[in-house]
């Protein structure tokens, strides 16, 4: 780092330049959600467990009724977190028949989860059941977002959509 980027990285201005070396290997990794607007159906991301360099995070669903299946595309950058496991939630599977689960890398950088019901609907009230749990290992020391694609959905028992809905992801950290 040149001695301009660390005095900027030092003042706080991590806005202006990286702060991050990739060459750094990551001893410990957090994740830090998003800050959250109240009242509204929401998709968000929730720690559930930060050990050593890999972080397990819980998809949460707030405030929405009539969730037949969920559509969602997480972004990040693949040069710096690696997404390595996920487990099946507890919301769509609060409602008797069963649950397909598809959860994989659609690209680098691009997590897919396509998770649905073959009969009836689930509702998430405000104690935000979690839809699905995912791993992930950060490879690189610095910060970098993960982020909800504007294609993400949580669709009615129609297949409908539901208009509305949040998202809220947040930044992962190495260090």
């Amino acid at each position: 780092m040149t001695a301009p980027k660390a005095l900027a990285c030092l003042l706080g201005l991590a806005a202006a330049v990286s702060c991050s070396s990739t060459n750094g290997r990551v001893d410990l990794a957090t994740f830090d959600a998003e800050p959250r607007v109240a009242g509204a159906a929401q998709v968000y991301l929730d720690s559930q467990d930060e050990s050593g360099e890999n972080v397990t995070l819980a998809v949460r669903v707030r405030d929405l009724a009539d969730i037949a299946s969920a559509d969602l595309l997480l972004e990040y950058d693949p040069e710096r977190l690696v997404y390595f496991s996920w487990q099946a939630g507890v919301l769509l599977e609060q409602v008797v028949g069963p649950v397909t689960y598809d959860v994989f890398e659609q690209g680098p950088g691009d997590l897919r989860m396509q998770i649905s019901r073959s009969a009836g609907s689930a509702d998430a009230g405000l104690n935000d059941p979690v839809l699905v749990v995912l791993r992930f290992k950060v490879v690189a020391v610095g910060q970098t977002p993960a982020m909800w694609s504007a294609l993400s959905s949580l669709d009615d028992a129609q297949g409908t959509p539901h208009p509305g809905v949040q998202f809220y992801a947040g930044e992962f950290s190495g260090s």
